[in-house]
């Protein structure tokens, strides 16, 4: 009986130190980006990146966070091949949502699409949940418009 007392302290305490080492030892971050899609003669696209890109770049998430700027010069430009490398990422972006300008927040590793953001609620709505601590400690992507 005290043998099976001791062998089941032991377990216990072997499987706490197992969690002390899970929690020690977090998986590895991953890293995020915001990709923004618009279009030179789109007024709401220029707004946004005459008055609420310079304030977001102003914010600790803001300076964590690498924007990807993606544009045609006309709203007429923006069709499926319009961005290069982007199109794939583009066209997720379009399969949920029509106009710009459009957000997609992307894991850098995998390059799948976490989420897609239209105009300025859905702007609101993304920079709320990457300011979240959840992203924050996801260490995300500095920027660089690249």
């Amino acid at each position: 009986m005290r043998q099976a007392v001791l062998f089941g302290l032991i377990a216990i305490f072997i499987g706490a130190i197992g969690l002390g080492y899970n929690t020690l030892n977090p998986p590895p971050a991953k890293h995020y980006k915001i990709v923004y899609f618009g279009a030179g003669n789109c007024g709401a696209c220029n707004q946004w990146k005459r008055e609420v890109l310079p304030d977001w770049k102003q914010t600790a998430a803001g300076q964590d966070t690498r924007i990807v700027i993606k544009e045609t010069a006309t709203l007429a430009g923006l069709t499926p091949t319009a961005f290069g490398s982007y199109n794939d990422i583009w066209r997720k972006v379009t399969a949920k949502t029509r106009g710009v300008p459009a957000f997609a927040l992307v894991d850098t590793e995998t390059n799948e699409v976490q989420g897609v953001y239209m105009g300025s609620g859905g702007w609101r709505s993304l920079a709320r949940k990457v300011s979240t601590s959840h992203y924050r400690k996801s260490r995300l992507e500095l920027a660089d418009n690249s």
